[in-house]
């Protein structure tokens, strides 16, 4: 008798049972290890990437905050400025000085040469500085 026909014998006839045994309970461990790995995955896409989505979405909501704080004192300034234009005195300076407007009684004169090409002053004369103030 050869050594493997001993450990046959010396098996018994309950040793397939055995490892039919050890055979399921190793199927049922790698089930519960990939039923394991599912609930993982799904945890990862219902909790992780919705968190992601979240924070990014919060950033974009402090800018547009920020946008909106800053639009609102634009929307302030210009309030004041609106405000000037119920004031008659306001009115009419801003006439005069953006739209060269005059009362009836006014003569408006508007320069057309610049005042350096203007001055001509003779060739003696006593103020040297004089043109170069003028001409700048």
């Amino acid at each position: 008798m050869t050594s493997g026909e001993r450990s046959r014998q010396a098996a018994g006839p309950g040793e397939p049972k055995r490892i039919a045994r050890r055979g399921m309970a190793l199927v049922a461990k790698s089930v519960w290890l990939s039923a394991l790995a599912a609930v993982l995955l799904i945890a990862l896409f219902i909790g992780v990437f919705p968190t992601r989505a979240f924070l990014d979405q919060r950033e974009a909501i402090t800018i547009a905050e920020a946008d909106l704080a800053a639009t609102r004192e634009e929307i302030a300034v210009l309030e004041v400025r609106i405000g000037e234009f119920n004031d008659r005195v306001s009115v009419a300076r801003i006439a005069r000085e953006r739209f060269s407007l005059v009362y009836a009684d006014e003569e408006l004169f508007r320069l057309t040469t610049r005042p350096s090409e203007a001055l001509s002053l003779p060739a003696g004369w006593m103020w040297p500085g004089f043109e170069r103030l003028v001409r700048g």
